[in-house]
Order: C-alpha cells, then structure tokens, then sequence
C-alpha cells in the first residue's frame, strides 16, 4: 500500500528487488511462493528478461474456466491489478485454450510494456485457430470492475 503511489514499473521493480532481498537473506530457501512455487535458480535465472516479463512471469497467472453448461471457455489474468493496471479476460468458444492463454500474456506484456494503452470500448487484433495473430475480426475491449 505504502507504495501505491509510485508509478507502476517502479512498483514491479520494488516487489522484485524485495524477493531478491530475502533469497539473498536467506540462502538457504529452497523455494518461492507468489502466485505458484519457483526455485529461487528460477527467479534469479530470469534476471536476463525485461522487468515486465519478470513481474508477468512472478506475479501474473492465467487461469482457464469451462463455463458450465455451455461450450463457452474464458482465459483471465490476475495480477496487473495489483499495480493499477488492468488484467486481461477472453471469453470464447471453438478455439483451443492454451493459444488463449498465450494470447493473453502476449496481451498483458504489452499492457505493462507500454503504459496500458489499451482502453474500455476500444478493438484489438484477434487470434486465429492457430493462435497466430490476425488483423480481422477485431476483438472489442471493455473493462470489468
């Protein structure tokens, strides 16, 4: 909370650098805990990414729901929200999930890389069966509260 107001990368780059502190505090941990369980080798071996790939990578999951009785799936991130940036949910049919999911993180990486662009009521490209990225039809953007 007390961090709340220092712009969002500088968030990410606090949270990080406090897991840093403790691996090096405490050599002895064998592993951590975020939203799932890393080795500290993982953590530090991901030094090399771009602080958006390291925050995603830690702090951003993909959960996939089946929604009951329908053959509707949907795909939602969790974790942007935690620094003031909007998460990213699909909802779809006919379409394998685990392009979605990909799809997503492409989405979330591109949020956080350039300021969260991305608005309520605006049209992003979509994916194709192959998940390959296509321009039509375009996906419309709306923001859940």
């Amino acid at each position: 909370m007390l961090g709340a107001e220092f712009p969002y990368r500088e968030q990410a780059e606090v949270l990080l650098k406090q897991v840093e502190a403790a691996i090096r505090c405490y050599p002895q941990c064998v592993g951590l805990y975020a939203l799932y369980m890393i080795t500290p080798e993982i953590f530090q071996g991901d030094n090399e990414n771009s602080l958006s790939k390291r925050f995603i990578n830690l702090y951003v999951n993909a959960s996939f729901f089946n929604i009951t009785d329908t053959d509707e799936m949907i795909v939602d991130t969790m974790g942007l929200n935690v620094l003031g940036g909007a998460d990213v949910q699909v909802y779809f049919k006919n379409m394998d999930p685990n392009n979605v999911v990909n799809y997503v993180y492409n989405i979330a990486n591109y949020q956080f890389d350039n300021d969260f662009p991305i608005k309520s009521g605006e049209t992003m490209d979509s994916i194709d069966g192959n998940g390959d990225m296509q321009y039509t039809p375009q996906w419309k953007t709306m923001r859940i509260l």
